[in-house]
């Protein structure tokens, strides 16, 4: 539409308005819930990074919505050395290219309580199934674990969710996978004792 001045007015469509408005969070883990893994390992290059079926689909239809999509991952690897902080960085830097959203935060954690590089060997708030980086995001996005949802593979994907008082949702139910997939994204039962 031409304005009076000679600009060009744009409405805001109702999803942008939305997503501005809303404070929604879809926390999302990593490896095996948005791309695949490798015998359980995450991928080491970028080269190997392939995001699992209807990822991209149902992360545009939840951000089309107003939710806002941030990453929780645990690269544990870094702290026993079998790549380094760099390496892991650009590995999740190919992981959200592939993704057809922009991902409004990620939460990468290198730290493992049992790793072998010093610096690395703590036993970190932010690593799940610690909820440090899920709180954190609540506070910066001023969202009600109520109104978010944790969409995971593992048990400390559930285990943090519940620690920050989000709901949670098993990736494979989430992506509606159908066997056959990897055993190692197969839905887990988890216990109610």
């Amino acid at each position: 539409m031409q304005g009076e001045e000679g600009h060009i007015l744009i409405p805001t469509t109702p999803p942008m308005r939305q997503r501005i408005k809303t404070p929604r969070i879809l926390f999302l883990d990593r490896d095996g819930t948005l791309n695949q893994t490798f015998e359980r390992r995450p991928p080491n290059s970028p080269d190997e990074v392939e995001l699992l079926p209807s990822v991209g689909a149902k992360l545009c239809q939840y951000a089309a919505s107003g939710w806002r999509l941030v990453i929780v991952t645990n690269q544990g690897g870094v702290a026993f050395g079998y790549h380094s902080r760099a390496g892991a960085q650009c590995v999740h830097q190919a992981v959200l290219d592939a993704l057809p959203v922009e991902i409004d935060a990620s939460y990468l954690c290198p730290h493992h309580p049992r790793g072998t590089i010093s610096h690395y060997a703590i036993d970190c708030p932010n690593r799940k199934p610690a909820p440090g980086a899920i709180l954190d995001a609540l506070a910066r996005f001023e969202a009600r674990p109520s109104n978010c949802l944790f969409v995971g593979d593992m048990e400390t994907d559930l285990l943090a969710a519940q620690a920050a008082g989000v709901p949670f949702a098993w990736a494979s139910d989430f992506f509606d996978w159908t066997p056959p997939l990897p055993e190692h994204i197969q839905p887990k039962v988890v216990s109610s004792q």
